[in-house]
């Protein structure tokens, strides 16, 4: 695509200047809680933590930190200090650029490092840009700032309603806070008195579908199925219907359970299936299910006990000493919960399940706000739309 005209070529040491941050390092990486200055990264985990240690803040707002091996970026408009030598504070030079549009540009370039070295004197202090009239470098800076804003408020509601989530699991599911209607006492129970918990087997699976029969092929779900306490449908492989027994077939609400990763903290994951288009899946060696029996236990309940940190201690008990990591049906069937009757533990189900419901639109809402930003980078850093 070509550029507009009015567009002028230059080189990005023409129009910013750079710092080195020797004199804004932290004293000590041995961060305080409640300190009083953020020491910053330019990398995905940008606040490191805070320090109390007052000499040599940087505040000359705002700014852009560049790590000089990295070459990741960060906006800052906050005092700071920095924790490596490798930052570099970037400012721009008297009317010659604006700096969030720079920024801006700087996010959208995915540069990638091949080699350790500094990159901001030998390649980007000469890198060009072509770059718009300063008018609308500043149109455009902020039109992608409040979507950016837009962004972040969404992120903040989402990690707020999580924190309410959780709350409401450590009460709810431990029956310190109780729903109305409910006043029956709550029993010990093992797993194995409240359902099945099933090992897999292992197939010969194949990632080509075109391999197999599709109406009688069998889905088959491994350890990467398994993300974020859902069941993800991406990257299956294949087996034939023949090779798999009635048993082995999932079934609705029945739990997948990792029951051995080279990763010790994977091990436990788990996930509630509910089905899928009528497929048929199953479960590969590594993994299991745990099958409830209605009568005694709501899936979606149980499912929830196996997000708390009481089974999470569970299972590291289990793998503790061992150099296998390695989880049996056994071991799950054993592990004991305290529990309240069937219908409160529908109960408790909903009004959690309510939660992350709205939590997932929340998480689909910032989804598409990130790709309409996505896609207006696309027009106005390129001067496709003009603003001005």
């Amino acid at each position: 695509m070509v550029t507009p005209a009015d567009w002028q070529e230059v080189r990005l040491g023409e129009v910013l200047d750079y710092e080195q941050p020797t004199k804004y390092l932290v004293s000590s990486r041995d961060y305080v809680e409640g300190g009083m200055v953020p020491v910053l990264t330019a990398g995905k985990s940008f606040l490191l933590g805070y320090t109390d240690d007052l000499v040599g803040i940087y505040s000359d707002l705002p700014t852009i930190i560049f790590d000089d091996f990295t070459t990741a970026t960060q906006w800052v408009d906050f005092d700071f200090k920095v924790k490596s030598s490798a930052c570099k504070m970037l400012k721009p030079k008297r009317g010659a650029c604006d700096l969030r549009y720079v920024y801006e540009r700087l996010r959208a370039l995915n540069y990638r490092t091949s080699d350790h070295k500094r990159h901001w004197i030998s390649v980007f202090h000469t890198m060009e840009m072509r770059m718009p009239p300063l008018m609308e470098q500043e149109a455009i800076a902020e039109t992608l700032s409040d979507a950016d804003a837009a962004i972040e408020s969404l992120d903040a509601l989402i990690a707020k309603k999580r924190d309410v989530k959780q709350a409401a699991m450590q009460q709810l599911l431990t029956g310190r806070t109780r729903l109305p209607g409910f006043t029956a006492n709550w029993k010990e129970v093992r797993l194995g008195d409240l359902g099945t918990c099933i090992r897999g087997v292992s197939y010969k699976g194949d990632s080509d579908l075109s391999n197999w029969d599709t109406p009688t092929t069998v889905r088959l779900l491994r350890s990467n199925n398994v993300q974020n306490s859902l069941i993800q449908f991406n990257d299956v492989q294949y087996v034939n219907h023949e090779c798999v027994s009635d048993a082995q077939i999932l079934r609705r609400d029945d739990i997948v359970i990792c029951m051995a990763n080279g990763s010790k903290a994977l091990v436990g994951k788990s996930g509630l299936f509910k089905g899928s288009s009528g497929f048929d899946y199953t479960f590969g060696a590594f993994m299991g299910c745990f099958r409830s029996s209605l009568d005694r236990a709501n899936p979606l309940f149980v499912r929830y006990l196996l997000l708390t940190k009481q089974y999470q201690d569970f299972i590291s008990n289990i793998l503790a000493g061992s150099s296998i990591n390695n989880l049996t049906p056994k071991s799950i069937e054993s592990l004991c919960f305290k529990m309240p009757k069937v219908k409160e533990q529908e109960a408790i189900a909903e009004a959690l399940s309510v939660m992350d419901d709205e939590l997932e639109t929340l998480t689909e809402q910032v989804l598409k706000l990130r790709m309409v930003k996505e896609g207006m980078m696309q027009d106005l850093l390129t001067g496709k739309v003009r603003l001005v």
